[in-house]
């Protein structure tokens, strides 16, 4: 085949790579009948001479489309229900193979622009043309083509990004290149706003210039700068990527406002008090902490309208809202249980709730868990809400007690009504009336059993009532001791689960990273000084040969060095590969070393603003405002229970009652069937504390009405 083409030598290298290949011995170009070739001629319009060879000879035994198949400048292809494609055969160095898929530059289109051309192959032929693609690399000639057609496309006006990442990831592409492609990629994504592959192109540039990558980085920061300025333009953007952008390349803080408004914008308020307090001026962060302060009571104000409303699906759509602090330091949970919302919703919305923080509670009173399912003196509420014990009951075993004894009781009232009705044998009489004996006896005794199980059930349950009742009490009486002032030690302590680290802590963790990396680090470059030899003890640990019984330690150690110098073989086949992973891992270290030293020697100024986000909060909570609006909340749970009476018009007072009594109100008589008609626990603006009751506070008619709610004694 081909006896007329000059370039026989590519012919049989070719020949030599796909057809002797260790799974292609069925491929070959020799001994096909004449006919077939004319067959094929006809296929695809090939002059006879020009054919080489084709691989796919099975099909073409059988008379179908042609596999694949090659001249000397082109490679083409046909298969069943596919498009017969060509292309020219050095345009297989400018691609990339997958299992099932080649991507290659289109040159073709030149016309219209270089394209990425991406062809789906089977399996087979994709080994075929990896086999194909490394001769071809091989050449010196295809390398000095590779260069110069990947010069003259970097030099061109308009190159697209596609093309210019198929380049950056082709075998042949040298360090200058990928400089040059990744420089004209970075210039790309920036302008297309796409900050993720920014990110990725700006740190494999690290890799291959310093310099270059300064400029390109310093570059991208102004975009950025600008992009986080324009308000309009930034809620389009991918505001997760930018945040992270500027975290890893802004290195000598330049954008800090930048990060803080990008912090705030995702929700990230530590981060972004911690930004604030370590790194920027009074000024700058003053305004930044007060919008924080700002959308977070508005947050907290959102979140209070779904627990009055039982709005369970607020909470799993928002699912941080069930940690916020709201006024006065309670959390969604707490607030429901001090409104008395129902069990049901109480124990979803404490299941979304981060456990350590409830158990830590930071409302303002100090009120824990239990005190304020007291707080309305209710016990069936307060058994649904709490934890503890179930109440003692016998209702499975009782009822299988009283069933068992119900079948000897119908048992015995048939063996008496035999020994009533029948007429025995005497023998079987006496036998009869000591079986009723022993049934009665055995009733007699489970009868007394179930009688004291029954008392020591029913002692059981009242102690637990009682001590159900005791709880609530104790913790009634807490609550509203706790009502009557605040403790300020014991709040920041709460708070300070949320807030504050632990410096030692911290440090010890950091510092056991830093040692393990830097030990690594050690390890990864002593290998790569014989990267070979590492990977053939490695092989050999893991599969040693062992001596035989009847094998002589020379025979055996000259086995043994032989066995390892096949492995050194495949080792250094791989040593290339091995040894660029741990470069990788080696910078990926570095790296994390870097931020561990930077970490460390900014933990104590860390501390130190945690301390003042303590602070921050503590106010933040526990300002007259927020106790306030805290204390309303209360307060018009405790007027559920205030019930408007009769009016006595003479001396222009309501009888009412309240939780544990009863009083009198002074209400104006032009006002006063208006404001029992329209009373409500919406019109609670606050309570009053006293020393034995707790009034809620009343604003009807542009007046404020003090009404007592809770009698403390």
């Amino acid at each position: 085949m081909g006896a007329g083409i000059v370039d026989t030598e590519f012919r049989e290298k070719i020949r030599n790579v796909v057809g002797n290949a260790e799974n292609n011995k069925h491929l070959s170009t020799l001994n096909i009948e004449h006919k077939k070739i004319e067959n094929l001629q006809n296929e695809i319009g090939l002059d006879y001479q020009q054919t080489i060879f084709f691989l796919d000879t099975t099909m073409v035994r059988n008379n179908g489309s042609l596999g694949l198949g090659m001249t000397t400048g082109e490679f083409r292809w046909s298969f069943e229900n596919q498009e017969v494609g060509r292309m020219p055969v050095n345009n297989i160095i400018f691609s990339i193979l997958n299992e099932q898929r080649m991507q290659v530059l289109n040159f073709a289109a030149e016309s219209n622009g270089i394209t990425v051309w991406e062809i789906d192959f089977d399996t087979t032929v994709v080994e075929t043309l990896m086999r194909i693609k490394a001769f071809l690399e091989a050449q010196d000639s295809n390398v000095q083509m590779f260069r110069s057609k990947v010069d003259e496309l970097l030099n061109g006006d308009s190159v697209d990004s596609e093309v210019l990442n198929l380049i950056d990831n082709l075998p042949l592409t040298n360090d200058e290149e990928h400089v040059r492609t990744e420089s004209l990629i970075i210039d790309n994504v920036i302008q297309n706003n796409d900050w993720r592959q920014v990110i990725s192109y700006l740190e494999q540039l690290g890799k291959y210039d310093v310099a270059q990558f300064r400029t390109k980085c310093a570059a991208a920061l102004k975009a950025a700068g600008r992009l986080v300025d324009d308000e309009g333009k930034l809620q389009e953007q991918d505001q997760d990527a930018l945040l992270t952008f500027f975290q890893e390349f802004d290195e000598t803080n330049d954008y800090l406002l930048e990060t803080v408004r990008l912090q705030i914008n995702l929700g990230d308020f530590w981060d972004a008090r911690m930004t604030c307090l370590t790194k920027l001026g009074e000024s700058s962060r003053k305004p930044l902490l007060d919008k924080m302060d700002a959308i977070e009571l508005s947050d907290s104000r959102e979140a209070a309208e779904a627990v009055f409303d039982e709005d369970l699906d607020y909470f799993k759509e928002n699912e941080a809202r069930a940690n916020e602090l709201l006024a006065g330091g309670v959390m969604p949970a707490e607030l429901a249980l001090l409104m008395q919302k129902s069990p049901k919703f109480i124990k979803k919305l404490r299941k979304l709730t981060d456990e350590e923080y409830l158990n830590n509670s930071a409302n303002a009173f100090g009120f824990t868990w239990d005190m304020m399912a007291a707080s309305q003196r209710d016990l069936d509420y307060f058994i649904k809400v709490t934890n503890h014990d179930s109440r003692p009951s016998d209702l499975i075993i009782g009822t299988g007690v009283l069933l068992v004894m119900k079948k000897k009781y119908e048992k015995l009232e048939i063996n008496r009504g035999i020994l009533r009705d029948q007429v025995l044998t005497p023998q079987r009489t006496e036998e009869l009336k000591q079986e009723i004996a022993d049934q009665e006896s055995e009733l007699a005794v489970m009868g007394q059993a179930k009688e004291a199980a029954d008392r020591k059930l029913e002692q059981d349950q009242e102690e637990w009532d009682s001590l159900m009742a005791s709880n609530l009490r104790s913790n009634y009486a807490a609550f509203n001791e706790r009502l009557m002032s605040l403790d300020e030690d014991e709040i920041k302590n709460n708070l300070r689960v949320r807030y504050v680290e632990d410096e030692e802590s911290l440090r010890k963790s950091a510092q056991e990273k830093l040692q393990t990396n830097q030990v690594r680090i050690k390890e990864l470059k002593e290998r790569l000084t014989n990267m070979a030899n590492y990977l053939m003890e490695k092989a050999y640990n893991e599969a040693p040969l062992e001596r035989g019984e009847f094998e002589e330690e020379s025979v055996f150690d000259e086995r043994v060095l032989d066995y390892k110098r096949k492995l050194l073989m495949t080792a250094e086949d791989n040593s290339g590969e091995e040894s660029e992973k741990a470069s990788d891992e080696i910078m990926h270290l570095e790296s994390k070393v870097d931020e561990e030293r930077k970490f460390l020697n900014g933990l104590h100024s860390r501390i130190e603003a945690e301390q003042q986000i303590l602070e921050l909060a503590y106010n933040n909570w526990l300002d007259a405002a927020s106790v306030s609006e805290l204390l309303k909340w209360i307060g018009t749970v405790f007027a559920d229970d205030i019930k408007i009476g009769h009016y006595v018009a003479d001396t222009q007072k309501f009888e009412y009652e309240f939780q544990g009594g009863s009083g009198s109100l002074s209400v104006p008589i032009k006002i006063a069937q208006e404001f029992r008609e329209n009373f409500s626990t919406d019109n609670v603006i606050g309570i009053e504390k006293f020393d034995d009751a707790i009034k809620v506070q009343y604003k009807f008619a542009d007046q404020v009405f003090s009404i007592q709610a809770i009698q403390l004694s």
